[in-house]
């Protein structure tokens, strides 16, 4: 809502401007303000709500019985223990993964195999607990090969993944 009063406030002042209006016609919107007035601003990451723990505890179970697709229950297991969006997951090379570092984490970061969605999604991001366990059975298993689940990177792939983990999700 602010963005959009902003957006009125310029054009407005843009067009008195433009038309020698200044000097003689006050801005209405110029000193309105839409203010929380009251009400808390809502932060972005608090605005959808998170899997709740049976749901997350549900999906793990039925991805660790799939056995067609066993890197399915390593990539839940990585998205459940860092946040990550399933892209950024899926695009994941192996060079993106830095278990050697004093703090084990993966680079999420743009590369020829896949885009960020934001300049604020290039970050690192620490592996703890049971996504560092994946990470290190992803690693073993894409030995040799440049990307860390390559059915699921490339184009279509991100695409792929979250049509079959929505699958999963009661």
């Amino acid at each position: 809502m602010e963005r959009e009063l902003n957006s009125i406030k310029a054009i407005v002042q843009f067009g008195l401007i433009e038309f020698d209006l200044a000097a003689s016609v006050t801005n209405p919107f110029q000193k309105l303000d839409m203010g929380a007035r009251g009400v808390a601003p809502v932060v972005q990451r608090d605005a959808r709500d998170p899997l709740p723990a049976n749901v997350i505890e549900g999906v793990r179970n039925q991805l660790q019985l799939e056995s067609k697709r066993p890197e399915l229950s390593l990539i839940w297991r990585l998205l459940e223990g860092t946040g990550c969006r399933p892209s950024e997951v899926s695009g994941l090379r192996v060079s993106d993964v830095r278990l050697d570092h004093e703090i084990p984490h993966i680079i999420i970061a743009w590369h020829e195999d896949r885009g960020v969605k934001t300049e604020s999604s290039h970050r690192s991001i620490p592996l703890v607990g049971d996504a560092y366990t994946a990470a290190v059975e992803a690693l073993r298993k894409a030995e040799g090969g440049t990307l860390l689940f390559p059915r699921y990177s490339g184009q279509n792939g991100p695409d792929r993944l979250s049509s079959i983990l929505n699958k999963h999700v009661d």
